[in-house]
């Protein structure tokens, strides 16, 4: 008995952490929203929705191709006033996923570790446009990945 109660535990403890049961994707096809991506230095970037393309919708798994206006700001305060907008719009295609969720903008792809430890900060933006595509969720990364109930580790 005891034995088995030990490997029960040991089990327990080699098991991958999780924040919560996965979600179904809540995709967000809203024209016109706001997304703000992150600031670095004296910049801040956002986007614009112009249009969503549901390319693929399966329990887990989800494809879209998205067109958004980038933007920048000096800062994050009173933003909404001070974006500049992009003329034309530009495409990113996102990767709903819990196993391996991504962004991919001009020709570039981005795996997000969304994780207990964060999000590196270079990836910050293509979190918060995934969150707010994939999730419908315009909120803290780090909240994102406990709701949502993310643990991806970086390959």
């Amino acid at each position: 008995m005891k034995k088995l109660i030990t490997a029960m535990l040991l089990s327990i403890a080699l098991t991958p952490t999780t924040y919560g049961a996965p979600t179904p994707f809540k995709i967000n096809q809203k024209t016109g929203f706001i997304t703000y991506g992150s600031c670095h230095m004296e910049s801040c970037s956002w986007a614009k929705s112009v249009s969503t393309t549901i390319i693929q919708n399966t329990p887990n798994q989800a494809i879209l191709d998205v067109k958004i206006l980038g933007g920048n700001s000096p800062d994050v305060s009173n933003a909404a006033k001070k974006i500049s907008w992009a003329k034309k719009p530009h495409k990113i295609t996102l990767t709903c996923s819990y196993q391996h969720p991504s962004i991919s903008i001009g020709g570039q792809l981005d795996v997000l570790p969304l994780n207990s430890f964060g999000v590196p900060r270079v990836l910050e933006s293509s979190a918060n446009l995934y969150f707010a595509y994939c999730h419908s969720f315009n909120g803290d990364i780090s909240d994102g990945i406990k709701k949502f109930g993310y643990n991806v580790q970086p390959e």
